[in-house]
């Protein structure tokens, strides 16, 4: 943590409000017992951390904090993270500097990141295509039509055709036989007309 401080705090005690800064400042905070959380009682930020107002500007509570416990203030680039968890918290020992990539890593340590599951095929919010027309893509396509007759009934780019129907994506879809498609254009108000298709079952 470099000694680097903003022009408008380098003298160690400006005048703030009639009171030097740091008095100022701890004055703003609700201090507990120096292992617990001492929390800030002014100005807060949209995302929930202590704000400090001087000479017209807002700071961070918590890097203001650390300023005033040891002299330094984080670089550019790095961040003040809460050892304590709670981002009301302005006890200089419950702070510390690292990157964003520290703090990602000790939320995840403690089990604050909780990463879903990722949803594959028809379960991902995004996917374009279902089991049934992945099929019906692929029987398509051995059946002799090409990848622009494809794309342009179904509205998806030849690339993805091509991944569909190479198993390079949808490889655990294996309805590959037992069905074809009906195209026909449905009316659009805004685009004028569209092709939807309806896969229908082979009748045995």
């Amino acid at each position: 943590m470099a000694k680097i401080v903003p022009d408008e705090l380098r003298r160690r005690r400006p005048m703030f409000i009639g009171l030097p800064l740091d008095e100022a400042f701890w004055a703003r905070t609700i201090k507990g017992e120096p292992d617990e959380c001492w929390l800030w009682n002014g100005a807060y930020s949209g995302v929930g951390y202590g704000r400090f107002k001087h000479q017209k500007r807002f700071y961070s509570a918590t890097a203001l904090s650390l300023w005033l416990a040891t002299g330094e203030w984080p670089e550019a680039g790095m961040f003040v993270c809460h050892r304590c968890d709670n981002p009301k918290c302005v006890n200089p020992h419950h702070l510390f500097v690292g990157t964003q990539k520290d703090n990602m890593r000790d939320a995840a340590n403690k089990g604050r990141i909780k990463h879903p599951a990722p949803k594959y095929g028809a379960d991902n919010h995004k996917a374009k295509l279902n089991t049934d027309l992945v099929a019906v893509i692929r029987s398509c396509y051995a059946n002799g039509e090409t990848l622009s007759s494809l794309s342009r009934r179904t509205g998806c780019a030849r690339a993805t055709l091509r991944d569909v129907v190479r198993g390079r994506t949808w490889s655990d879809c294996r309805k590959e036989l037992g069905m074809t498609i009906e195209w026909r254009w449905r009316p659009d108000a805004v685009h004028g007309k569209v092709s939807e298709y309806r896969a229908v079952e082979h009748s045995q």
